[in-house]
């Protein structure tokens, strides 16, 4: 599907002054996450997604993205979703 990609491998700041820790946890999402919808039309938000990941501290980032997808699943059930629902869960080893 995308055999002309070349990929470039990268390093990329967070924060300046910043170093990964091990155990640390990258979450990165669309704003389709925050902006997905239940059958209401509420948005999930940033908060959720905030409380989802207070809650998930030290867990490893498989079980953060299980948690996610399933609170996700539950979220939209029933409702259209109009946007991608697209995140990733990177753990620092």
């Amino acid at each position: 599907m995308f055999l002309s990609v070349t990929l470039t491998p990268a390093i990329v700041a967070l924060a300046a002054g910043y170093l990964p820790r091990a155990d640390d946890l990258l979450v990165a999402f669309t704003d389709g996450v925050t902006e997905a919808v239940n059958a209401e039309g509420e948005d999930f938000g940033e908060e959720r997604l905030k409380d989802l990941l207070t809650e998930s501290i030290g867990a490893p980032a498989e079980e953060v993205a299980a948690k996610l997808s399933g609170r996700m699943r539950q979220w939209g059930a029933g409702a259209e979703q109009h946007d991608d629902l697209t995140f990733v869960a990177v753990a620092v080893r």
